[in-house]
């Protein structure tokens, strides 16, 4: 969710928009927004008390223009032609997009300082941005932050934290934990917010897509993207990560062992979990070789041992059942992002 700001960092020359198939207007090599905030309850509010050209585009988003525009049909049909041309998903659909001049869009996100807004669905940009800003430059950012708000990164909100095989590849869990990231930071630490990364990443895997050079003028240099950075926000748009994979395990001790030893991939970062029934065994879960104790499983009900870990970068574990009586058979239910 964001609000964009122009500073004097991001100004020079001012460059045509270029043309795309369909006729669209492709987004065009320059500057990219400076910074972001949210658009919350009372900026939708301001949406809707407000009067719109409507153009609900079949299979696409709503193009929603202001009236003061002397031809507002025209205007949301190019930017109805223009979103389909970048990197998408189903969330397509579920974008209301509102077109204003840059006066009325300041008023709508509520900041005299904006070039554009996005929340829970809504996005406000104006057609024409004011000098080396392309309007679709903006828009590509923030419909990186529609994506981020359609997807799924548990047990962090993407919007924050960037979706779930970016957000790995990034190791935001890692840099979250010793101070290098901040999710959600609308402060100083702004350039090393991971939800604006994302955005900005998003937005270069679409300009690269025209054949346009690189720009990262806005979010720390540590995010620049690499191939595999943009391959994974395209995977996470076309293929939406959904849930965690779940798998049941069946064991028998054989003759006097009293140990099994499981080895677990975890390929994402998030939530790691592990139930075993009966719960008459030790569960344990450590590291790749075994030696390091991370968490140990506890009763959870009658007859079940659980444990729960948080991955943060590691990508192995060893998951050990140690029988303490007679019993000799056991379910593994294992649970991995």
């Amino acid at each position: 969710m964001s609000r964009i700001t122009s500073l004097a960092a991001v100004a020079g020359a001012a460059v045509a928009l270029a043309a795309a198939p369909g006729g669209a207007t492709a987004i065009a090599p320059g500057r990219s927004p400076s910074a972001t905030g949210r658009l919350d309850s009372l900026g939708v509010h301001r949406l809707e008390a407000t009067r719109w050209w409507t153009l609900r585009a079949s299979d696409g988003p709503t193009i929603r223009t202001s009236p003061s525009y002397a031809d507002p049909d025209a205007i949301a049909r190019r930017w109805a032609a223009f979103f389909p041309t970048l990197v998408h998903g189903s969330e397509l659909s579920l974008l209301d997009a509102y077109v204003a001049p840059l006066p009325e869009v300041q008023a709508l996100c509520g900041s005299p300082d904006v070039l554009g807004c996005y929340g829970a669905n809504h996005m406000v940009i104006p057609d024409q941005a004011p000098g080396a800003i392309p309007s679709t430059s903006i828009a590509a950012h923030e419909y990186g932050h529609h994506v981020a708000f359609n997807r799924a990164n548990p047990p962090w909100r993407a919007g924050d934290w960037g979706t779930k095989r970016w957000a790995t590849h990034e190791q935001v869990c890692r840099r979250a934990a010793t101070g290098t990231a901040f999710p959600g930071a609308e402060d100083g630490n702004y350039p090393l917010n991971p939800g604006e990364a994302f955005a900005e990443t998003y937005r270069a895997l679409n300009e690269g897509a025209f054949g346009l050079p690189a720009t990262w003028p806005i979010v720390d240099p540590s995010f620049m993207p690499d191939a595999a950075a943009l391959d994974a926000v395209r995977a996470d748009v076309m293929a939406p990560w959904t849930k965690p994979v779940v798998t049941t395990r069946r064991f028998r001790f054989v003759g006097r062992a009293r140990t099994v030893t499981v080895r677990v991939a975890a390929p994402l970062d998030g939530t790691l979990s592990a139930q075993l029934q009966p719960g008459t065994a030790d569960l344990t879960l450590a590291s790749a070789d075994g030696g390091v104790p991370l968490e140990q499983g506890s009763w959870v009900s009658s007859g079940v041992k659980a444990l729960e870990h948080l991955v943060c970068g590691q990508r192995t574990f060893v998951l050990r059942l140690t029988r303490r009586t007679q019993a000799r058979r056991f379910t593994l239910r294992l649970t991995v992002p």
